[in-house]
């Protein structure tokens, strides 16, 4: 994709009318447009044109569909195997946690508060 500013010329149209007509191999280009005289000029030379809504609405598309499918909306079914979860909790630094159900909080919980007698 190129962007062009067109500060020599009266507006955008006449600018990318004279690119077209000075283009070795207009063939080769895709103008994206709404604008009918645009359309035009690339059809005289032999460009291909597309609707700029028409673009938007299949690149969103286009997008949309990666995004899917490199984000898939379901975890993987596979478990983990022995190595897999001892490798994980070794780099996360966490090993299971032992439930102590004589205290509902963490061990050290507290410690350095004591009570006075």
């Amino acid at each position: 994709m190129t962007v062009h500013f067109a500060p020599r010329h009266s507006d955008a149209d006449e600018m990318i009318e004279d690119l077209l007509e000075q283009h070795r191999s207009p063939k080769s280009l895709v103008v994206v447009s709404s604008d009918h005289r645009v359309q035009r000029a690339a059809r005289n030379r032999g460009a291909t044109f597309v609707d700029s809504a028409e673009w938007y609405a299949e690149r969103r598309a286009a997008l949309r569909k990666s995004d899917v499918a490199d984000h898939p909306a379901t975890k993987p079914d596979a478990r983990l195997s022995p190595d897999e979860l001892s490798y994980w909790l070794r780099q996360f630094g966490d090993e299971p946690a032992v439930e102590d159900s004589a205290s509902p909080f963490p061990p050290g919980y507290a410690d350095d508060i004591r009570e006075e007698e």
